[in-house]
């Protein structure tokens, strides 16, 4: 049976791709990449923390569980619904540190400024497309922070990053579907294509896909000083990915 496929650049607004996100992360081993990271920055710069692109809430629910103060913003509905599923699962507590709002990075509609840490800290600042995107981005991010506040983005290196054909990724026995990846260069970007393949006969195949745009470390550092903001080192004691950059950054 031909698989079902997302023809967008990328499926995080397909319902069945939002419900198996954490099952595809999980498998490609990205999980939890930058967890030690996350909570040491909210130890150090306290909330409340904005995270841009939350997704099904991977990073920021182990942040509420741990009592901080939490938002998150996403332009997927349906990827916010996942993460509404699991904090109806949570404690009371747990749910009242929580707000979710739908909307775009670029130009977020939130009116306030009191953030002490807004996250980029998965691949979300590489979904934009344009220097006009990233600038206003950072700008809107640069409006939304308190005056000691901080934002961390993660930006991966992914001219570095391999092409590579459709491999099967790793699972376990009781997993309803089989995960195959390729990654690729597409106009510029870096695509990676997702198979999701059911082990139960009859079932439809599934192929969804990301796409990420590249930018350059040095020309990342402009955009964050014509924005308004300014780049500071992370202290020597966090924990960061050789495969990635991160900036720290403050008004």
């Amino acid at each position: 049976m031909e698989a079902k496929s997302d023809k967008s650049e990328n499926s995080y607004k397909d319902s069945l791709f939002a419900q198996l996100y954490d099952f595809v992360v999980e498998r490609l081993g990205r999980q939890n990449l930058d967890s030690d990271l996350v909570r040491l920055c909210c130890e150090r710069f306290g909330d409340p923390v904005l995270e841009m692109g939350c997704g099904t809430g991977l990073e920021l629910l182990p942040l509420a569980k741990m009592g901080f103060s939490v938002t998150g913003l996403d332009n997927s509905p349906q990827m916010l619904s996942v993460f509404e599923q699991k904090l109806s699962n949570a404690e009371p507590e747990v749910r009242n540190n929580v707000q979710l709002i739908v909307g775009d990075i670029i130009d977020p509609p939130i009116n306030r400024s009191d953030f002490r840490l807004i996250l980029f800290i998965g691949s979300q600042f590489l979904h934009l497309k344009t220097d006009e995107q990233r600038l206003g981005c950072l700008q809107n991010s640069r409006r939304l922070l308190a005056d000691e506040g901080v934002v961390l983005i993660c930006n991966s290196k992914l001219t570095e990053k391999l092409e590579y054909n459709w491999i099967e990724q790793p699972g376990k026995l009781d997993d309803k579907w089989i995960l195959q990846a390729q990654g690729k260069i597409v106009h510029d970007a870096y695509q990676e294509d997702l198979k999701l393949i059911p082990k139960s006969q009859g079932e439809q195949e599934h192929l969804f896909r990301w796409r990420l745009y590249p930018v350059e470390d040095a020309h990342m550092k402009e955009l964050i000083k014509k924005s308004g903001l300014q780049y500071v080192p992370l202290p020597p004691d966090m924990p960061i990915r050789p495969t990635s950059f991160f900036y720290l950054c403050k008004k």
